[in-house]
Parts: structure tokens; sequence; C-alpha cells
């Protein structure tokens, strides 16, 4: 290739890669445009088209927010790849896999069974069911934590424990038993399928045994997973039209757009005719080959106005706005244009089938990222991104509201903890029956100051110079909270990068992997550093390949293999590596360093084959 023509080839390149940041970029902004007087005719979507720019493709025309292809995409995303999503962190999980929400749960049911017992009602199973598990651990670390509380009281209630470990994902449910994540526990334990929409019908994930747990689920426990149902976006207005007030109400609408055509070609082999015809179509494997677009696609958003005499839930949205309005005040700058109602449809819908499931005397714990306040509330907004799933937060005022006065019609209650919304962390007990002591228990566990001092002891540890301090501090937040991985990984990094003292890092991150052995490379790394560290490459080598069987695609394993192999002379094998590294850090965090190592690697190659070649010739010599 001529110099011209490399030159032109790598400023191509570079344009394509500044547009495909730019696009990554402009799919997290989604504003709410201002109202139109009616609601657009599908028929406007040839217009849309025709006025568009020569970079836009029209992919949906509009829909309610819910009828999103986001949505769509989300769902397909969970079903055929969840496990990938968390071992690529696009889909966070530290909140909940720590193992400090598994120590609370865990008192917070042996507050149960003591309370239970105490009244004479304790069953003699108790059913204990935690929908969309994930990656398992929080229910593995519960169980743990369980048992371990019942021999420390010297009661029976941990063998009195059937356990459903459920999720939607058939990935996730192999998954767990591929790891064998509740071998400790096997006696007690089945894995397979529950719907959050019907919850307490269970179906194996082996012998495809359907078990109806309808009205006898003890402990229901949901954790960021009523923020995965869709929301609408609504707003009334008061207006007077001759003397009369009347009331108006508006729907926030979107319509998705399919931008920078020239990088289609970066993302599929698809044609635009084949997009567009996928599109249309019902079929899960068609919307599968369109997931690779997500991040090119753009949201528009206007509220238009629209009849809701015949919604289905015209009650809830009146007596949602009603509430909004009584909170803020009339004279609020928040109502100046209308109440917005920031509908929870499916998440209500959800809970209250929860609660109808539950056993006479039974609880659910739902944790979700929730809009707790009526300020939060009062704002038009639609949904995050996590890599090609969305989550939205839920609108708690309308979780709550639904249990006051028996709404609901189930005589459930609805508790909160204290300081509830701390870091739009939210929080639910809701029971069956009143349970005093086990509430009591619940406001205190799940108190979002104390839960949220933990994140704070780490960062002031972050920001420590003085690293005595700094390991202090973490050994302080160790002892509160002697399970949490993450929280080990971070006090492990101290110990290795700023104290230097690599035998305390080995000893921290042993405990860390005591805990979680099988679902975090961060652990494997660490610990694969200290080793280093402390003069042990091979035993180094073992745990970043431990990391690697953990997530096959974590770029810091592949750099660090890569590095051991060039040390080593076996350059084939760190290419591969560095290949990997570059491959999967999308965010680019170690490019530097992979692209200094290749660099090596390429001059360390040149000077093996030249030396090798010497040596053919001398013995040629001879």
């Amino acid at each position: 290739m001529s110099a011209k023509k490399k030159k032109k080839a790598e400023a191509k390149v570079k344009k394509t890669t500044a547009k495909k940041s730019a696009a990554t970029k402009t799919r997290a902004k989604k504003k709410v445009a201002s109202p139109s007087k009616a609601a657009p005719e599908q028929s406007d979507a040839a217009a849309a088209q025709a006025t568009a720019g020569d970079d836009d493709v029209l992919l949906q025309n509009w829909v309610p927010v819910s009828q999103a292809i986001d949505w769509r995409l989300s769902r397909m995303a969970w079903q055929s790849s969840a496990d990938v999503l968390f071992a690529d962190r696009r889909v966070p999980n530290r909140t909940h896999d720590s193992g400090a929400l598994s120590l609370r749960n865990a008192r917070i049911l042996l507050a149960w069974c003591q309370e239970q017992q105490a009244a004479g009602s304790l069953p003699e199973t108790v059913n204990v069911v935690e929908l969309g598990m994930g990656t398992g651990l929080h229910l593995r670390l519960l169980l743990d934590h369980f048992q371990r509380l019942c021999k420390e009281t010297e009661a029976d209630h941990y063998e009195r424990l059937q356990v459903y470990a459920t999720d939607v994902s058939p990935r996730l449910t192999n998954m767990v038993r591929e790891q064998g994540l509740f071998v400790a526990h096997a006696d007690h334990v089945r894995i397979g399928f529950m719907n959050t929409m019907t919850p307490g019908m269970f179906v194996d994930s082996e012998g495809e045994e359907r078990v109806d747990l309808r009205g006898k689920m003890h402990f229901c426990c949901a954790n960021y997973v009523l923020d995965l149902f869709p929301i609408d976006v609504f707003r009334r207005r008061r207006v007077v039209e001759e003397g009369a007030e009347t009331v108006r109400w508006e729907t926030a609408l979107v319509r998705t757009w399919l931008r920078n055509k020239e990088l289609f070609a970066s993302y599929t082999d698809l044609t635009l005719e084949q997009i567009l015809e996928l599109s249309k179509s019902e079929e899960p494997a068609a919307w599968a080959m369109l997931a690779p677009l997500y991040s090119l696609m753009h949201l528009e958003v206007r509220l238009y106005e629209v009849p809701l005499a015949q919604h289905p839930d015209i009650a809830e949205l009146e007596h949602c706005a009603d509430r909004q309005e009584a909170a803020l005040g009339a004279d609020h700058a928040l109502l100046k244009d209308g109440t917005v109602v920031y509908h929870s449809g499916g998440a209500l819908f959800a809970v209250r089938e929860i609660a109808a499931a539950l056993a006479p005397g039974g609880y659910a714990i739902t944790r979700d990222v929730g809009l707790t306040t009526a300020e939060l509330a009062g704002v038009a907004r639609i949904h995050q991104h996590f890599g090609p799933t969305v989550a939205a937060g839920v609108n708690m005022l309308q979780v709550d509201a639904l249990f006051e006065g028996d709404r609901s019609g189930l005589g459930a209650v609805c508790h909160k903890p204290q300081n509830d919304g701390v870091n739009n962390q939210a929080v639910r007990l809701i029971s069956a029956a009143a349970l005093p002591e086990t509430v009591a228990v619940f406001r205190t566990e799940f108190d979002g100051e104390r839960i949220a001092a933990i994140g704070r002891a780490i960062e002031t540890a972050k920001q420590e110079k003085d690293p005595n301090k700094a390991m202090e501090i973490y050994r302080l937040a160790v002892l509160d909270e002697p399970d949490n991985w993450y929280l080990l990984v971070e006090a492990a990094r101290h110990a290795l990068g700023v104290a230097a003292t690599p035998d305390l890092a080995i000893a921290i991150v042993q405990r860390g992997l005591e805990v979680n052995p099988g679902s975090s490379p961060d652990l494997w790394v660490v610990h694969g550093d200290a080793m280093r560290a402390a003069g042990n490459a091979e035993g180094a080598q073992v745990s970043y390949e431990n990391a690697l069987r953990t997530n096959p695609r974590d770029p810091s394993s592949h750099y660090r293999l890569a590095f051991i192999a060039a040390e080593r002379g076996r350059f084939q094998l760190a290419f591969r590596h560095i290949g990997e590294a570059l491959a999967h850090d999308r965010d680019g965090v170690i490019r530097r360093e992979v692209l200094e190592l290749l660099d090596v690697s390429l001059r360390g190659q040149r000077r093996f084959y030249e030396a090798e070649l010497q040596r053919m010739q001398s013995r040629s010599d001879r």
C-alpha cells in the first residue's frame, strides 16, 4: 500500500471510529419535546422519512414509550445473552451480588422464622423464591449466611427451607447449574424458570416439572427486576375553555431512527432493505439480527394530546396525578405546564401479582432503582441503556399508593426502610400480614444511609494519601461487611498497589475468592497480580487463567497472560491474547498498555527469529 493510500485509509478509519463514538453518546440523549395538539397519524412515516437527513432511516414510527423497539431488544438480550451481559459488566451486578445484601436478607429471614415460631405458625417447609436471580450469587450467599446464623442460634430453620432459584433466561439457569453454584445447598435448592408476571408458577429447568407455589411463597426476593418493566409517561393539564375547566391528557410517544448509514457495515452484513423488513417482524430471531445495531438507534420523543377515557389504568393515572399535585403544592414549578405522571404500569402489575402469590404470613422484598419523591416522579423522562438492555426507575409513589387503604384489594401492607431512596435505591417489604418484628429488622438492615456508608468508605480510602490510614478505613469496612467480595477486591488492590504489601493483598483477596470463586474475574486478576508481585509467576498465570474461565472475554486477563507469554518468548500466544484484549477492551481502558506490549512483542519476535536464523546458518556452516 502506498503512503498516500495508507494515509487515506487511516483517515477513513479515524472518521468511522469518531462517528461510532458519537453515535453511542447520542444514544443516551433523549429529551421529551413540547406537546403537539393531536397525536400523529401513522401514515406520516413516509413524510417523516422524506424530510429526514440522508443518514437517518425511520425504523419505527410513533408508539408509546413502553412499545419502543428498545424494550423488545432488551427482552431479547436478556433471553439470549444475559450471562455475557453480566460477565462483560455492561449490566452492573455488584450492588446485589457483593454479599452485603445477602447477609441483610438472611438476617430478615431469620427474624421472620423466629417471629413465626413464637406465634406457633412456622411451617414445616419454608418456601423461598428468588425472581430474576441473575448470576445466582446473591441467593447462594444468602443461604450461606442463613445456614451459619441458624447454627449460631441453634435453630432448625435452615433445614426447613425449600428454595427456588429462578430466572427467565435459559443461559443463566444453565450457567448456574454448570458452575455448581448451589452444590453446598443441593438438598434445598431447585433451579428453574419463573416469570415475574406470573410469580409462583415454577418450571424446573431440567425435568420441566411444574410446581404451583401461588399462595405458598413464604419469602420472595426480587432484586432489580421491577425496573426492567417498560414505563409510560403522561401529563395531565387543566385548561379553561369558555369559562369551564377541562382536563386534557398527553402521553409521550417515541419513534426510532437508525442514524449514520455509512456505519451499518461496521455492525451488520444486512442491507438497508433487509433491516427495514426485519423491523416489521414479530419473530425473536429477526430481532436478534437487529440487536447489533442498537447503538445506532436514536429515539425522538414528544408529548401528544390523547384521549385516555378508555385507558385501562385511567383510575391509577388520575390517582397518581392527584397525589403529585398534593405533594408538590399548587405553586410548584414542576406543575407549571401540567402534572407529569411517570407510570410504572408493568411494575405495578408485577408487584400486585407477587403480593397475591404470598402465603398467609409471607413476605416479599423488592429492590430497584426508584423514584421515591414527588420531585423525582414529577419530571418527564424515559429509560436508560445498559448495553443492549434498558431499565427505568420505578415510580415508588405508585407502588406505595397501591397498598394504602388496601387499594390492591389483597390486604397486603407495604413497608419502607429508614432513609429510603439514598442513591436512588428503593427497597420495599410487602407482607401478607402484620410482621412487626420482621419489619423492624428490615427497616434497620436496609437503612439507605447504612448501605451507602460502605461505598463512601471505599471512595474515602481511594482518596486518602496516607496508605496506612486508607488501609485502616478498609479494615473497618471489612469488619462491618466481611463477605462483601467487591469491598475485598478494592482493599486488596490498595494493599498491592499503594501499600505495596503483596502478602496482605493475597490474604484479603483469598477471602474474596472463598465467597465468590466463579463470577468475578477481578478477584482472580488481583490475586494473580499479588502472586506475581510476591515472586510466584506460575501461581499468577493460574490465577489469570481462572479469571478467563470466569469470563473468557475479560481484557485485563488476556493482557496479563500476553505479558507472561511475551516474557517467555511465546510470541504467537502473546499475539493471540493481545488480539483478544484489544477486541474486548470496549472503552479503551488498557489500550495504551496493550499496544505498548504489542510493540515490544513484535520487536522481541524479530530478534528471536533473527537469532534463530543465525543459529541455523551456524549449523549449516559446520
